[in-house]
């Protein structure tokens, strides 16, 4: 029975020292995993504050540049309405050119015409009065001559009825 109690303890003794020896064995992966879990935690903090500082700098990038794109195509909008107004204005001030060209003509014509309508206007007016005081003239005199030859017959015919004794 010694015998076997002291097996056993020597059996329980190697059993202990290969629990011991188990037992080191995982406390030394245990703190290697804690080791490992702290680096992680360290690069996944560093990898974290580079992935949002490099977010950050790609947001502003993005704004500066869209707002540089922004300004330039509005620049280049402003442009183009210039040109255009400007093309536009060019366009209407030659056709205005024109139509004022077109105008004085027209009317530098008309002015002519007008004139000439005067002239025409008064040669007639002053012909029309020259026949009118003409006819009136000519008009007095036939009837002064008619009615000095009336005179005449009626003193010839009284006299010619006075002599026939009428």
């Amino acid at each position: 029975m010694a015998h076997f109690v002291q097996e056993l303890r020597h059996r329980f003794s190697a059993s202990t020292e290969l629990l011991m020896n188990i037992s080191k064995g995982m406390q030394g992966f245990f703190d290697k995993l804690v080791g490992e879990s702290k680096t992680l935690g360290c690069h996944a903090k560093r990898v974290d504050e580079i992935q949002t500082k490099q977010i950050f700098e790609f947001q502003k990038e993005y704004e500066e540049q869209s707002r540089s794109v922004a300004e330039k195509l509005i620049a280049d909008v402003s442009s183009l309405v210039y040109h255009h107004m400007h093309y536009q204005k060019e366009l209407v001030d030659e056709r205005l050119v024109e139509l004022t060209e077109t105008v004085t003509e027209n009317k530098r014509f008309l002015d002519g015409r007008v004139t000439s309508m005067v002239g025409i206007t008064t040669a007639a007016k002053r012909k029309w009065s020259d026949f009118f005081i003409q006819a009136g003239t000519n008009t007095k005199d036939s009837a002064d001559f008619s009615a000095a030859k009336h005179c005449r017959m009626e003193a010839s015919l009284e006299n010619w009825l006075r002599i026939e004794g009428f």
